[in-house]
């Protein structure tokens, strides 16, 4: 019986291993987790673009283009989107009349010394 007793409950390594795992799932949330409601803003942004009918059908490619990247970046920048350049947006006609506008940008961040995370984000849209 006196076994039973000695045995209850976590040992101090569980309890360390345990709490040191906790921490570690908080802290990549602390540090991920504005990265993706950025990402969130992004998808918003390009979703927006339907509703604003900036695109004309009879307007050319680079007028498109120009419309569609002004109206990004003033996005962007409303929301503090510090991550998606200007190389990052991609604008192209698709096969079917409509306007392929493609964000894909990728964000570092670190972790601890030489360790980081690596997120990669592909957003797209086609717009008739």
């Amino acid at each position: 019986m006196k076994n039973i007793h000695r045995q209850r409950g976590l040992a101090l390594f569980s309890l360390i291993y345990n709490l040191v795992a906790l921490v570690s799932i908080v802290y990549a949330g602390i540090i991920l987790g504005p990265v993706y409601l950025e990402n969130h803003t992004v998808e918003e942004s390009l979703q927006s673009i339907k509703t604003e009918n900036l695109v004309d059908p009879h307007d050319t490619l680079q007028t498109i283009n120009i419309k569609i990247r002004q109206y990004l970046f003033e996005k962007f920048r409303m929301n503090n989107v510090a991550h998606v350049s200007s190389d990052d947006i991609h604008i192209e006609r698709d096969g079917n009349g409509g306007v392929k506008v493609k964000v894909a940008y990728s964000v570092r961040k670190n972790v601890i010394a030489n360790v980081n995370f690596l997120l990669e984000f592909n957003n797209h849209i086609v717009v008739h």
